[in-house]
């Protein structure tokens, strides 16, 4: 096929269907899109003979490679972000570098000081550890950085533009409170990450705020997939101590609490209202429709990759100015929660 130096990113993206920024992949990254998915880009390209561009580099500017770090097992929550990136670089000379970071300790620092080794013109920064020395390694090579997460190491000194967890988690409890659900648990990650944090502060500030007694005991943590979901609930389920709800701080959780729950017998929402946090399309086809909260995932990475490039192009960043947007995630309800009838 011979090629066209005419034909752009975007004429390929839509022959093949997706965004452009899955067809940057597809040829950069070709492991972390699927085959199905490569394949259609691959024969888009040579259906319209398109060259991917090379920009010669001009030493006096940055280079046009930005970083997304992120963990490997955000993967999912961030995919609809990607659409939000593509939406703002458009024709611009700038590219997405997608880097999944593994969560031991000793590869992830592995794999991030071996990213600084590239000629990075800035980094969206959104692992839920802080990793402090990269950090200081980015600001020291002067490197724009904005964060993803709210960090408790970042208070004043870095922009930062994220969905608000402690909100979210507010609102759901708050929700469920309305529903005269008063034992609610909270489901967790095994860990002490700031995020999970920011979901329990949440829910306690439900409580306090409505005046209704808790504990802390109704924390409960398990792995964050379906069979964590799964087997924490049967584990609870088994002591007779089932709760009015249950809050899960990620959707696969709530799945495999559905699982559980009709595994044991449990009515849902009759007799137990299962939610989730992150909506997504098969949270409205779960058996019944999970209520969950939609969070801005696409319009919050459009507002970092802006941030971003703003921060490049003042040519003031390494003064790493203070900015913090603040997104608001929005209940979403749906047919696994329902009032409590038997309140004593």
């Amino acid at each position: 096929m011979k090629r066209n130096e005419h034909v752009n990113i975007r004429k390929v993206a839509k022959l093949a269907g997706v965004s452009t920024a899955t067809v940057s992949r597809s040829i950069n990254q070709p492991q972390m899109v699927s085959p199905e998915t490569r394949a259609r880009v691959i024969d888009a390209i040579n259906k319209t003979g398109y060259v991917a561009k090379k920009t010669p580099r001009d030493k006096k500017h940055h280079s046009s490679l930005l970083l997304f770090i992120f963990d490997e097992a955000d993967y999912r929550f961030y995919e609809e972000m990607f659409y939000g990136f593509d939406a703002i670089l458009g024709e611009q000379d700038a590219a997405v570098l997608y880097c999944p970071i593994s969560p031991d300790d000793n590869r992830a620092d592995a794999q991030l000081f071996s990213l600084l080794n590239n000629d990075i013109a800035g980094i969206i920064f959104a692992l839920r550890d802080f990793h402090f020395d990269f950090v200081t390694q980015c600001r020291k090579r002067h490197i724009p950085i904005v964060f993803a997460r709210k960090y408790s190491y970042s208070e004043s000194a870095y922009p930062r533009c994220y969905t608000d967890f402690e909100v979210g988690s507010y609102r759901m409890t708050k929700y469920l409170l309305s529903l005269n659900h008063r034992k609610i648990n909270l489901m967790v990650e095994k860990a002490s990450l700031q995020f999970v944090e920011s979901f329990c502060a949440g829910w306690r500030r439900a409580y306090f705020e409505n005046g209704i007694d808790f504990s802390d005991d109704w924390i409960v943590h398990t792995i964050n997939d379906m069979e964590g979901g799964y087997r924490k609930a049967l584990e609870i389920f088994q002591t007779g101590e089932k709760p009015d709800a249950f809050f899960c701080a990620s959707n696969e959780m709530a799945f495999g609490i559905l699982r559980a729950a009709r595994h044991s017998g449990i009515a849902v929402p009759k007799e137990l209202s299962i939610t989730g946090f992150t909506d997504s399309p098969i949270a409205k086809l779960a058996e019944p429709p999970l209520t969950t909260l939609e969070q801005p995932i696409r319009q919050l990475g459009a507002v970092l990759i802006r941030t971003l490039l703003d921060l490049i192009h003042s040519k003031s960043y390494a003064q790493f100015p203070h900015q913090e947007i603040v997104l608001q995630p929005h209940l979403c309800v749906r047919g696994s929660s329902g009032e409590h009838k038997n309140t004593t």
